[in-house]
């Protein structure tokens, strides 16, 4: 796959295709943003029942999901914990739930 997700300090997860970089340099095809929060953990997980692919994103406080195929924030969910240190959110197969997690040990 040429697909490559990078989650900078920013707020900002790029999404590239590292097939169309010119001297081998690729640019983002899309940017998906945070509120200004550093990105500290992603997953992505295919959700047939809502058939879609689903990007979780823990930054700042927040949890974002964006719908990777029609490139757009579905929710975003202000958590009682930061993920400064460490930590992170998972969305469970179905897409009806997650779970998040940081490093004050709260889930």
């Amino acid at each position: 796959d040429s697909t490559l997700l990078v989650g900078g300090n920013d707020g900002k997860v790029r999404w590239f295709d590292i097939s169309q970089g010119e001297n081998n340099v690729a640019q983002p095809i899309y940017v998906f943003e945070t509120e200004n929060a550093e990105v500290r953990d992603m997953e992505i997980r295919q959700v047939p029942s809502k058939g879609t692919t689903i990007l979780t994103v823990a930054a700042g406080s927040t949890v974002y999901f964006f719908d990777i195929d029609a490139r757009k924030r579905l929710h975003a969910h202000k958590m009682p914990i930061h993920f400064k240190d460490e930590g992170g959110a998972s969305l469970h197969p179905d897409g009806t739930k997650f779970v998040a997690g940081g490093s004050d040990l709260w889930v």
